[in-house]
């Protein structure tokens, strides 16, 4: 084979590992949590590596001590938080974000709202707290250090580029592109956050998205989705590899509105296998409990590649005990479902009420 002065060679770069990266992302766990880790998702969808990605909100700095042990059982290779855009910090702090003209004089008016046109898409840095967070988890996760040594974690920002450790998706050859499920940019609140955690972030979050309403036939598709999501892009190329030992942990629901609710969902399923979000709009507080919330939990416990029966594991970081409890009574009491078993304990920080499905 010879080449020509017409083809000329083309070299490229081959990064080879055991298994994807696993990344942390941390963002702001306040009033407007869904929007912020909405937007971490949309940006982890872009990067190819096997949707290992978790987060981790945090509270002016502060990580629940919860996460913390949980992100150490999950192990990151990276650690990381992400910039905002000048129009986000103008919507969701405008009181407080101040725009000043090219002399360094604060502008009021038309002539800020032109300022703030101008740099909308901008990126500025992370928000408030946001590295303290980071610092935190990478603590948590670092036990052993050099005596001696600078033991200040080394500061990295989140993705806004492409680099050798995160190739972007898009460009992996063969990357899947046919249709797939995600979560709408106009999808906010609790349920646009656990539909963008289980099937991905296709688009960029709207600002003003809502709380969509679920009628049982959406509920239904949630509960039950199997279909490819968004995250189907960042694992082209990968092959799945599970140990056998995975298959007897137990299923696990994490009850509540909170984010630390949503992202220790996360972190488990990331960690351990199945494991799902119920929040507040899944009707999980109703004496009745709905269909499809309760075979979809029948599903998700019992459902196994061995085909042996699992246990089911019901905890929050938001509810008192006695909350979860109660949930597990009105679930088995589900004329739809048929449960045995007994309440067990656990020192792990997700298992408070155990519950076996025969």
């Amino acid at each position: 084979m010879t080449v020509s002065d017409a083809t000329p060679m083309k070299y490229s770069v081959i990064n080879r590992g055991l298994r994807p990266a696993r990344v942390a992302i941390v963002f702001d766990g306040g009033d407007n949590w869904s929007y912020w880790a909405r937007r971490a998702l949309f940006l982890a969808g872009q990067i190819w590596g096997g949707a290992g990605f978790a987060l981790v909100p945090h509270r002016a700095g502060v990580v629940d001590p919860i996460l913390l042990r949980a992100c150490r059982a999950y192990d990151p290779d990276y650690i990381v938080a992400f910039s905002h855009t000048v129009g986000e910090y103008c919507h969701f702090a405008s009181g407080s974000f101040i725009v000043n003209d090219d002399s360094g004089n604060p502008l009021t008016g038309e002539a800020r709202a032109a300022k703030i046109a101008e740099h909308f898409d901008e990126e500025l840095e992370p928000g408030p707290g946001a590295m303290e967070a980071r610092e935190a988890v990478a603590r948590a996760c670092s036990p052993y250090r050099l005596t001696g040594g600078d033991e200040s974690p080394k500061v990295s920002y989140f993705l806004e580029a492409s680099s050798a450790e995160f190739p972007a998706a898009e460009s992996i050859p063969g990357a899947y592109a046919g249709h797939v499920l995600h979560c709408p940019p106009s999808w906010g609140g609790l349920a646009g956050a656990a539909v963008a955690s289980h099937a991905g972030v296709a688009s960029p979050p709207d600002l003003t998205s809502a709380e969509p309403e679920l009628d049982t036939a959406t509920l239904w598709q949630l509960l039950c989705a199997s279909r490819a999501g968004d995250w189907t892009a960042t694992t082209t190329g990968l092959v799945a590899v599970q140990s056998p030992a995975l298959d007897a942990w137990p299923a696990v629901a994490v009850l509540g509105d909170s984010a630390e609710d949503f992202a220790l969902a996360r972190l488990i399923r990331l960690t351990y296998g199945r494991c799902v979000w119920l929040p507040t709009v899944f009707g999980i507080d109703e004496e009745k409990l709905s269909y499809p919330l309760s075979s979809g939990l029948f599903d998700l416990a019992t459902k196994t590649a061995a085909g042996r029966p699992r246990s089911l594991l019901l905890t929050s970081v938001s509810r008192p005990a006695d909350n979860v409890l109660d949930f597990e009574r009105r679930l088995r009491d589900n004329e739809n479902i048929r449960t045995s078993g007994r309440l067990l304990t656990n020192d792990a920080p997700w298992t408070k009420a155990p519950l076996d499905i025969e």
